[in-house]
């Protein structure tokens, strides 16, 4: 008993959505087809007209905004270049004082080790 309550909410539900599709469906066409009717064909010229000088500029703007944005990039790049050459050079550093480091503690090892063994 109550999965047929349940069913008929659902089928209820369903129908509802299916009735809602299709009454906006039908509004939506009858305003297209009056506002192609109330269009004329002037209007729709510099409606058009109107939208490609729009476009054009926009498409002017993008292309100087990419200009702009490809020198700051080059300018980043170098920047970027910049950092990784300096921290190169700094770990280069740090790696020879290290290594320096371990082979003055290997001569001294290598020392006590001869004087031990009486060389």
């Amino acid at each position: 008993m109550a999965d047929d309550t349940e069913r008929s909410g659902e089928e209820n539900e369903t129908g509802a959505l299916l009735a809602a599709a299709i009454i906006g469906a039908a509004v939506g066409a009858g305003l297209g087809l009056l506002a192609g009717r109330a269009l004329d064909t002037d209007v729709a010229g510099v409606v058009v007209r109107s939208a490609r000088k729009r476009v054009r500029s926009g498409l002017k703007r993008g292309r100087r905004a990419a200009s702009s944005a490809g020198s700051a990039a080059g300018d980043a790049w170098g920047d970027a270049r910049e950092t990784v050459s300096e921290f190169a050079a700094h770990a280069r550093d740090r790696l020879d004082d290290a290594v320096e480091r371990e082979i003055q503690q290997l001569r001294k090892a290598a020392r006590r080790q001869r004087r031990r063994l009486g060389f």
